[in-house]
């Protein structure tokens, strides 16, 4: 551990600004992070419908024709036990989004919390 990543070319998918791309909402990024989202699509999905569209691992959900990493967001996921505790009617909200600035490109971030709007 130490206090910086030493890195010996710059790598723009290492950097703090690509870690908030691929694990913040959109609400909470800057407008330069936000200049590197080619898309976000922001759904409302059931445990169930996330169940169903998942990869064979659990790492990716298939969405639109195309494969998104699960991440979550502000990177806190949820231990199995608390996942298996989640009823199956439970709502996630799940941005899709895809950024250059993103080592997969596509994530698809996950929150337990839903959007007051």
């Amino acid at each position: 551990m130490s206090l910086f990543l030493k890195l010996s070319t710059p790598d723009r998918q290492k950097t703090q600004l690509a870690y908030r791309i691929k694990y913040w909402p959109i609400h909470e990024l800057s407008d330069t992070a936000k200049s590197l989202c080619q898309y976000n699509v922001r759904v409302v999905m059931s445990k169930a419908a996330i169940t169903v569209a998942l990869s064979e691992q659990a790492t990716a959900i298939f969405y639109k024709a195309m494969w998104h990493s699960i991440v979550w967001v502000h990177n806190n996921m949820p231990t199995e036990l608390e996942w298996g505790k989640v009823p199956d009617n439970q709502l996630i909200y799940v941005n899709f989004r895809g950024s250059p600035a993103i080592e997969s490109y596509r994530v698809a971030i996950l929150s337990f919390e839903l959007p007051n709007k």
